[in-house]
């Protein structure tokens, strides 16, 4: 795995979904977007 470091927006709610474009540099070259689930506690 690896380990990612992201700004979430503020004010963002348990469900929110935040997306990284164009993540190449995340996953070793392969097209393609993140989406990241966001569940604050």
């Amino acid at each position: 795995g690896k380990t990612l470091r992201v700004k979430i927006p503020a004010g963002a709610k348990s469900g929110a979904k935040v997306r990284l474009r164009n993540a190449r540099q995340i996953t070793d070259g392969q097209p393609g977007d993140i989406m990241i689930l966001v569940n604050v506690k």
